[in-house]
């Protein structure tokens, strides 16, 4: 397991728009955030417990499988900004 993913979980959060008077709720707009769980002196805190789906619920899995690909998105973006800095020149 990679180690910031230990001390870190996503939080999807999800925006509805309600008019007052009528019962219509209708989708504004979806938010993932990454939270870091932190210790008392503010360093990185593992965190315990871990995460139950079931394999039955398709819209468990759906989400499970969106937010693993969503991971391996920012992981591999990550990656391509570890290419070494090109040498800069003095004369200019």
């Amino acid at each position: 397991m990679d180690l910031h993913r230990r001390h870190t979980l996503e939080v999807e959060v999800e925006v509805f728009i309600e008019r007052l008077g009528l019962a219509e709720k209708r989708k504004s707009h979806t938010a993932y955030f990454t939270v870091i769980n932190l210790n008392a002196k503010q360093l990185k805190d593992p965190i315990k417990t871990g995460l139950y789906v079931d394999e039955g619920d398709q819209e468990s899995m759906r989400l499970l499988v969106k937010a693993q690909k969503r991971w391996a998105f920012q992981a591999e973006q990550n990656s391509v900004h570890d290419v070494p800095p090109l040498p800069m020149t003095s004369n200019l």
